[in-house]
């Protein structure tokens, strides 16, 4: 009878693990992921009782602490991922932050970046925008994905959200300053680049970085005057 728990025990353990793995919906679900724990303890339980009746020993004894240790294996990544979820929503509870949010594509996508999957790594970031349509973080990998993927354009598109989205003024600042160095040097408008400062500039103009958003914008239209002033023509002789 011990060989039936086994099996189900990889089975069960191996799908929760895809699931996990999959990063599907319903491992948002506290119910299906307790539900789950509880299945595999139950199950692991009834081969541990099944698998040391009996025993009497030691060989056998060590042989069936392996036989129990190898029927969890599967099961191994949906536990790790439970307690780990478990742990983070403890923390959000002391914590009393109701804007602190687990984004669990995070590592998928990022190690996509690193394999140069960018499509893939579009996919899970999108997702995950989809899901916390109010982070401004998501937004911020996914302009630095389209940097890599040379789309500057997206990547501007990318950081207006993430304008709209921090709430700190600095932090605002600081996106249009990313935005305009992106419009001027990867994409050669000038124009755009400036109108990125000075959106910034007549919404916080009392902050101390209006100052170097003015010093930039001076740098910025001398720079246009030179490159849309007519050529000289060198005097009659």
């Amino acid at each position: 009878m011990s060989w039936v728990y086994f099996v189900a025990l990889w089975v069960v353990g191996g799908v929760l693990s895809w699931i996990a793995l999959r990063d599907s919906v319903l491992m948002r679900s506290l119910w299906f992921e307790l539900t789950g724990l509880a299945l595999l303890f139950v199950l692991a339980g009834f081969y541990g009782a099944s698998a040391m009746e009996g025993v009497g020993d030691p060989a056998a004894a060590i042989f069936a602490v392996i036989s129990i240790l190898a029927s969890i294996v599967p099961g191994v990544p949906f536990v790790a991922h439970v307690f780990a979820d478990l742990f983070l929503r403890a923390v959000r509870e002391m914590a009393g932050d109701s804007h602190l949010k687990v984004h669990p594509t995070y590592d998928k996508a990022d190690a996509a970046v690193h394999h140069q999957d960018y499509a893939r790594a579009e996919r899970l970031y999108k997702k995950s925008a989809a899901e916390h349509p109010d982070d401004p973080v998501v937004h911020r990998r996914l302009a630095t994905l389209y940097l890599c993927w040379d789309r500057p354009r997206n990547a501007v598109e990318e950081l207006r959200h993430v304008y709209r989205l921090v709430p700190g003024t600095e932090d605002k600042y600081l996106v249009a300053f990313e935005c305009a160095e992106i419009l001027e040097t990867r994409l050669r408008d000038l124009p755009a680049a400036i109108a990125e400062i000075e959106a910034a500039l007549a919404e916080h103009p009392d902050h101390p970085a209006a100052d170097f958003a003015r010093e930039r914008l001076t740098r910025l239209r001398e720079r246009m005057d030179k490159e849309t002033a007519p050529p000289t023509q060198d005097a009659p002789k």
